[in-house]
């Protein structure tokens, strides 16, 4: 197994650390004199993140630094399963390349493990016992957290409790794991991510109406903790054949995003991704389509360079909301 820890990683602005060592070790074997400049440091900072400290990965992505500079490396990182590839004689088959490491690892797996980790593929930033029960869909009813478990002491998962939630178990896999296993995942990647887009936009709508109502600091470090689930779940829906399914969860999404966004920013993001899914309006309820104008509208008359680009877009909303009758939002509007 990928049985080697991996190393410490700098944190955010820090160029120091277990991961960067091994790094400029192993580029000075591949090219002698090798000293990071001052705008090295941060790349090589990066790369090592990217790797997530896994050793083999980072010695792999250093002996390319004889033909390739650190900006190129990491501009290459994201085909990191076949950039890192050593033509080194005294190294086993499955430590030539990371791909090899990993697929030596696959092979030692049970078909359970192996669909357990194929289907958390399609989690970002991690996920929780409860997400997992509900996306991963595994033949037999084994029990999902002692599958997980058998995968975090074979080094494919980790597990730890975030600060913010210290009663929350949460999974996540190294990025080149992740990348394996999302091409082994295949026809049945459709049907775990709708099953993730199903999960999220339910809990995610739930957190951020308690967000709303200005009671829900436990809500809106949910939504913290799981945004990047949230952000791919938007991006799939922007990117998934037009149809009223894929319109409605880029929608859906952006509101939950909005709770979120709105509050902690960036407010650029939030825009973008309201703009992004306000393209694509046919066959959508008009309500869904008045709430996103009114965020929209709000969030350009709290963060916008003019507070006047916002209304066109409430104005908007409250005539979709007039026409459909519903009072509720009609009342909100008029607040605003």
């Amino acid at each position: 197994m990928l049985a080697v820890a991996p190393l410490s990683l700098p944190g955010k602005g820090a160029i120091e650390g277990d991961a960067v060592d091994l790094f400029v070790e192993r580029a000075r074997a591949a090219r002698p004199g090798f000293v990071p400049r001052d705008a090295d440091a941060p790349v090589v900072a990066e790369i090592v993140r990217k790797l997530d400290g896994i050793p083999l990965a980072i010695e792999l992505a250093a002996a390319r630094m004889g033909v390739l500079s650190a900006a190129q490396l990491l501009e290459k990182l994201p085909s990191r399963l076949d950039l890192l590839v050593t033509g080194r004689r005294d190294a086993s088959s499955r430590h030539q390349t990371l791909r090899a490491a990993i697929e030596w690892s696959w092979e030692l797996l049970s078909p359970v493990e192996r669909a357990a980790l194929e289907q958390a593929s399609v989690f970002s930033g991690g996920f929780s016992l409860e997400a997992a029960r509900a996306v991963l869909a595994l033949e037999g009813a084994p029990e999902i957290q002692d599958v997980l478990q058998g995968l975090v002491e074979k080094s494919l998962l980790r597990a730890w409790s975030p600060e913010e939630l210290p009663e929350e178990l949460r999974f996540a896999m190294f990025e080149s794991i992740r990348d394996f296993a999302l091409e082994k995942l295949g026809p049945a990647r459709r049907e775990a991510e709708s099953r993730h887009a199903d999960f999220f936009l339910e809990r995610g709508s739930a957190w951020s109406e308690s967000v709303r109502r200005r009671d829900g600091a436990a809500a809106l470090a949910k939504l913290a903790l799981e945004a990047e689930n949230h952000i791919s779940l938007h991006e799939r829906a922007l990117a998934a054949p037009e149809s009223p399914e894929s319109r409605e969860r880029a929608l859906r999404a952006i509101l939950v995003l909005d709770a979120l966004l709105s509050m902690q920013g960036p407010f650029v993001r939030l825009l973008q991704g309201i703009d992004a899914a306000l393209q694509r309006l046919s066959g959508v309820d008009p309500l869904l389509v008045a709430r996103v104008l009114r965020a929209r509208g709000r969030a350009c008359y709290r963060f916008g360079p003019s507070r006047l680009e916002a209304f066109p877009d409430l104005e908007r909303a409250l005539e979709l909301a007039r026409l459909a009758g519903d009072a509720a939002l009609e009342a909100r509007l008029q607040d605003d």
